[in-house]
């Protein structure tokens, strides 16, 4: 647990340095950005709306109440109501010598070897940040 103060890697400047970046809060990239910190890396979060409230949060099973009994049904409604709003887009992703170097959010830069593109519908525009060509388009069901 760490104690008051800022954040490791947070300065006054508004940069922050992390192991990892996960563009995106809905079920791929909570898990993701989960087990990276499990794995005993930083990680930094970045999320345009709230966190499920996308195509995660209209996936069956997902962020939705679970019916299978009541102690999950539960836990999903909790989990949901203590949703954070991240609210920060991310509006550029750094390229150096043809590898990441971080992201720019409108309010932030993020320093990262690693970035995570788990942007779900808009994994095709983020991935156009770094140059990246995803040939993918979303569908709505």
């Amino acid at each position: 647990m760490r104690g008051p103060g800022p954040a490791r890697g947070l300065r006054h400047n508004g940069l922050v340095d992390a192991d990892v970046v996960v563009i995106g809060a809905g079920a791929l990239g909570l898990s993701t950005a989960l087990h990276c910190a499990l794995a005993g890396r930083s990680v930094a979060v970045v999320e345009r709306h709230t966190a499920g409230s996308q195509a995660s949060g209209r996936a069956a099973g997902l962020f939705k109440s679970v019916q299978a009994d009541e102690l999950r049904t539960r836990l999903a409604r909790r989990s949901t109501a203590r949703a954070i709003t991240l609210n920060e887009p991310v509006i550029g992703i750094s390229v150096t010598a043809g590898r990441v170097a971080g992201v720019e959010t409108d309010r932030r830069s993020i320093a990262a070897p690693v970035v995570v593109d788990a942007a779900g519908g808009r994994v095709r525009h983020v991935a156009g940040l770094a140059g990246a060509l995803v040939p993918v388009a979303p569908v709505r069901h």
